[in-house]
């Protein structure tokens, strides 16, 4: 099978993760993977938070139902859309922007999303896990105060990344039948 197909196949979600670190040379990989990801109009309404404050992976576990191994991850990620940057790049223009349309968070979401993935199947192929948190959108308000998101920004899930502590398969694949009509 062709190896980004089975890349696809092979990642599944990873809560139990060893205690090891992330090579500075993986996550540069796994970020730059994120940004190749295609964007609308290739304006890349997204901006990645790479969360290494102690304190604030310690907030996140337990707001996000209380997951201590988002805690224990050497690597979280935050994937924010972000339409500020299309305010930006208007007022950089000096022309008159418009406040950003639910069409325009829901492109600048689907931007971060489509990163996201890219970021976590890079980390998969290097035999590094991750999980999806999307508690995340349910306390965006508290982590808004955390990291200073303004109310142009909204905030897709983040993940955590960690070297697995096992390569067993917690869930079996889906099937097309299952969603594909």
């Amino acid at each position: 099978m062709n190896p980004i197909i089975q890349a696809l196949f092979n990642r599944k979600s990873v809560r139990a993760y060893l205690d090891r670190p992330i090579m500075p040379a993986d996550r540069d990989l796994i970020i730059d993977a994120a940004i190749q990801a295609p964007t609308a109009g290739n304006q890349t309404l997204y901006t990645i938070l790479d969360i290494t404050d102690q304190a604030l992976k310690d907030k996140l576990a337990v707001s996000c139902d209380n997951q201590p191994f988002i805690a224990k991850a050497p690597l979280v990620l935050i994937f924010l859309a972000d339409c500020r940057k299309w305010l930006d790049c208007y007022r950089f223009a000096n022309a008159t922007p418009r406040e950003p349309a639910s069409g325009d968070f829901l492109l600048a979401a689907s931007d971060a999303l489509i990163a996201a993935q890219n970021a976590v199947v890079v980390a998969s192929a290097l035999g590094i896990g991750s999980c999806y948190i999307g508690d995340i959108l349910e306390n965006c308000a508290y982590f808004g105060s955390c990291c200073s998101w303004t109310a142009s920004s909204f905030r897709p899930p983040c993940w955590s990344s960690a070297t697995p502590l096992s390569s067993r398969r917690d869930t079996p694949n889906r099937s097309a039948s299952t969603v594909a009509l």
